[in-house]
């Protein structure tokens, strides 16, 4: 699956910028992406582009712009196809080989706040007339603007500004939020020395059908290298790591079930004795996962299903409890009036429409089974989602889930810093630098040993409860006064 980009290259006619440029794109295997503030005239474009390697083509908008302020780049296999361009933007539709179509806009704003304004009016009529709140869509580029004072290091910025809320309020309207990023704080500085100031202007932006369909999407942004904004790596997906097993999480709808206790307690006794020491607890509860695990499987697997077809047989049960709600004693008596009057055939036909208890019984078995599988449901998403606000139950709404793809894009963790500042470079590394950061804490003897702190201790708390004892008697004493 092909990765995308967007940069502020602050103009690459300089020969010096060529190089860097072509080979940081040619390094991540980019097929698309868009770069902003070229400074190229279009008579020089195709030369420029050149520059990139063979097979890249260009759609720009000269039309509105004699410098190419918007420059989307994209190469075989990468499909694209135009819908609309003014003087900030471009609008494709992307179409990738063996991944899903999405609609991207690539934005350079204007220094100008009233033609910022055009640009977030030309966004609202962009989604509108292409219907992009139906369809996966991502929005990247430089904004030139910031939605916080928190996103500026300019200490005098406390409180947002009227054209934040605008920006903000623009995103709003049409759907878009924030891709799950890695990088620095801020992603332009003006590299002044004597007032040095960053900001973070740089964005990409997708709406929640977009992360339905990339639900591991996340984007990088990486050193600036030769301009002052931070190019930004898009990887549409993340990949599996290839080592260790999954993580064990408990199931805490698991407690609902009858014969978890007992479960427990058996394993619990089969494994040994009480742990006498932290090593022998933490193997105690690791031969657990295995119960628990079987437990979850043979009762609560594939739980969506099981709740249509628990339902499915409480509709049945119902039904038949509608159709013969009496007891057995009045069908018994019905029976009896029967006998002698008819022949076998319309007795063996009456037998079958009398009712019987059985059927309350077996429809109230089947409302509470079905209950509590609903209720199992709703703990499992829950649990998945960590939604903090689902109390009285979301019935698991298409918003719902959606939320849930959007916080395990958030939480994901991509890459760790190493001990000299550089970055991890596979999940594989990952793990490993975790690993051996908790070992460097939780593993090292810390301390002597001392052989008089045993008899130290218990002086200590002799004294402790000694004096305690006093305190309680004279305060007993005292309110006997009273």
């Amino acid at each position: 699956m092909s990765d995308t980009f967007f940069w502020n290259v602050r103009g690459i006619n300089d020969f010096s910028k060529h190089r860097p440029l072509s080979s940081w794109i040619n390094k991540r295997r980019i097929c698309f992406g868009a770069l902003l503030e070229t400074h190229v005239s279009e008579a020089n474009s195709i030369s420029i582009l050149a520059v990139l390697g063979p097979g890249w083509k260009l759609l720009a908008n000269y039309q509105y712009s004699d410098l190419g302020k918007v420059w989307l780049v994209y190469k075989d296999p990468i499909k694209v196809q135009f819908l609309f361009a003014d003087a900030q933007s471009i609008t494709v539709k992307i179409l990738p080989p063996e991944s899903f179509p999405f609609y991207y806009t690539a934005v350079y704003a204007s220094n100008e706040l009233e033609d910022r304004r055009q640009l977030w009016t030309s966004l609202k009529d962009t989604a509108i007339s292409f219907d992009l709140s139906s369809n996966p869509w991502m929005v990247c580029g430089d904004f030139n603007e910031i939605l916080d004072p928190r996103e500026s290091s300019n200490p005098f910025i406390i409180t947002s500004t009227r054209a934040m809320r605008e920006f903000g309020s623009c995103l709003s309207d049409i759907g878009l939020f924030d891709l799950a990023s890695q990088g620095p704080k801020f992603t332009w500085s003006n590299h002044r020395p004597s007032d040095p100031i960053g900001k973070k202007i740089d964005r990409c932006l997708v709406n929640d059908l977009w992360q339905l369909s990339y639900p591991k999407g996340y984007c990088s942004f990486e050193p600036p290298e030769f301009s002052d904004h931070t190019p930004c790596h898009i990887r549409l997906t993340s990949i599996k790591p290839d080592f260790g097993t999954r993580a064990f999480m408990f199931p805490s709808y698991l407690i609902k079930l009858s014969s978890f206790v007992p479960t427990i307690e058996d394993c619990w006794r089969q494994i040994g004795g009480p742990a006498g020491s932290l090593t022998s607890l933490c193997f105690k509860l690791k031969q657990l996962k295995s119960p628990i695990k079987s437990l979850c499987k043979e009762n609560f697997s594939q739980i969506e299903r099981r709740v249509q077809e628990a339902k499915s047989t409480l509709d049945t049960h119902q039904i038949q409890a509608l159709n013969f709600p009496s007891q057995d004693n009045i069908a018994s008596e019905k029976k009896e009036e029967f006998r002698g009057k008819v022949d076998s055939q319309i007795l063996i036909k009456s037998e079958l429409n009398f009712p019987s208890r059985d059927n309350i019984a077996s429809e109230k078995k089947s409302r509470e089974y079905w209950m509590m599988l609903r209720l199992v449901e709703e703990m499992f998403f829950r649990q998945r989602s960590r939604i903090k606000w689902l109390e009285a139950g979301d019935l698991n709404t298409q918003f719902f889930h959606r939320i849930t793809l959007v916080r395990n894009a958030l939480n994901g963790i991509s890459y760790l810093l190493r001990g000299d500042g550089s970055r991890s470079q596979s999940l594989k590394e990952v793990h490993q630098i975790a690993a051996a950061h908790f070992a460097g804490i939780l593993c090292m003897q810390r301390g002597s040993y001392c052989r008089f702190l045993p008899d130290y201790l218990t002086r200590v708390i002799s004294i402790v409860g000694y004096r305690h004892g006093k305190l309680t008697t004279r305060w007993k004493y005292e309110r006997s006064r009273c």
